[in-house]
């Protein structure tokens, strides 16, 4: 597995889509941060206001990295290699997850840092810290979500629809009245729980909704992977 997660790794870091859509969610988040800042009580929590709706961001990147190696064939040949199924789609998602941490979480990165010196607000890391593990497995349950969806809609037309159905069910989901229920179940809307700072519940208790996402959505993923046809 390791052999399928560095050449993963490597055919990521070399596509020319990976830094145009970290750059899109910067710039996208930037402009949102003119409309959240008056809403939080501090520069960090304004960072997190609209991260759930970036999820456009995510189908797109989806779309991207699965589609293609499925209409290519690229899986089949990793396969008549003598790999296994469950290790192929290990290395994709984890490949995938890593990758989708990185283009959601780097603005916000750039901007406590960039922001902070120009805006002249310092956060206190004690403020951040709490929120790190709540954070990582939100996104990271999000990841799994379009490894899932991948593997049961395959083909470009139908992965586009599929991710759009499911981000604007999300979206509804956020901003409808049962938003504050909706939100500590749903693993994106975690991020939204912390900058609105309702989070009323242990760090512990997120992370769990996190990590049954993740398991669900990975035993779905590779019960649809092994019973693909890749030819």
């Amino acid at each position: 597995m390791s052999k399928l997660l560095k050449a993963e790794i490597y055919k990521l870091l070399h596509s020319r889509y990976f830094p145009a859509l970290c750059l899109a969610q910067l710039l996208f988040s930037t402009m949102m941060l003119r409309d959240s800042l008056p809403k939080t009580s501090n520069l960090f929590y304004a960072t997190l206001w609209y991260l759930p709706f970036s999820y456009l961001i995510v189908v797109v990147f989806m779309v991207l990295y699965f589609a293609n190696d499925y209409e290519e064939r690229t899986l089949f040949l990793y396969i008549t290699a003598g790999n296994k199924r469950s290790s192929v789609l290990a290395a994709k998602a984890v490949c995938f997850v890593l990758a989708d941490l990185v283009i959601m979480l780097f603005p916000v990165v750039v901007q406590l840092t960039i922001g902070g010196w120009i805006l002249k607000e310092t956060v206190d890391p004690a403020v951040i810290r709490p929120y790190m593990g709540i954070l990582l497995m939100g996104q990271a349950a999000t990841g799994m979500m379009g490894v899932c969806l991948a593997q049961l809609y395959k083909k470009v037309g139908n992965l586009i629809t599929a991710g759009m159905i499911t981000f604007i069910a999300m979206v509804i989901a956020l901003n409808s009245k049962a938003a504050s229920v909706l939100s500590a179940v749903i693993p994106a809307g975690h991020a939204y729980r912390i900058a609105a700072e309702q989070i009323t519940e242990t760090p512990g208790y997120y992370m769990g909704i996190s990590a049954g996402w993740i398991v669900v959505m990975g035993i779905i993923a590779l019960i649809a992977f092994c019973r693909a046809d890749l030819k």
